[in-house]
């Protein structure tokens, strides 16, 4: 199964657009969503996917009911926090600024944990063995990207992006 991973989108639908369209070139089959989305607005390019997904809110997700309504209406779900299975995996996300809840996301040591927040690309195996995936930022990054995980094979690709602007809030 091919999953696509995102974080710190902070409401930049052009950038979020590419990321999709991307995602799409890529058959995805499920979108792991590491927050800082900002608007829920900034959800609806995600709906062209057309597959189930999951959402953990950010620091800057200040909207938390409207995020979880639009991230519903797209066939995700949404929470401070997901873990659950996604292609034979345990996978767990988490925004990674609240160090209490990546600490107990972790201490289930799942195969996959997808974090945020540093707007840096990651791919390391932490103490505990989990593989832990941080794709980057569309926003306020050196280079905008997001990453697709492939579950059978354990292959990250980094999906480096055009920077666009944010657009007027």
């Amino acid at each position: 199964m091919k999953v696509g991973i995102v974080s710190d989108t902070h409401d930049n639908v052009a950038a979020v657009a590419a990321a999709v369209a991307a995602l799409r070139e890529r058959d995805v089959e499920f979108v792991l969503h590491a927050g800082d989305v900002t608007r829920p607005s900034a959800l609806a390019p995600f709906a062209d996917l057309r597959v189930p997904g999951a959402l953990a809110f950010g620091n800057n997700d200040d909207d938390r009911e409207g995020l979880g309504r639009a991230a519903r209406a797209i066939g995700w779900e949404a929470g401070d926090s997901w873990a659950g299975e996604v292609g034979g995996l345990s996978v767990a996300v988490a925004h990674g600024d609240v160090l209490a809840i990546v600490r107990g996301l972790i201490s289930a040591c799942p195969d996959i944990l997808v974090t945020g927040h540093s707007h840096r690309m990651a791919d390391e195996l932490t103490i505990v063995g989990t593989r832990r995936i941080n794709p980057g930022a569309l926003h306020r990054a050196p280079v905008y990207s997001v990453a697709v995980l492939d579950t059978a094979s354990g292959a990250l690709e980094r999906i480096v992006l055009p920077k666009t602007p944010r657009g007027p809030s």
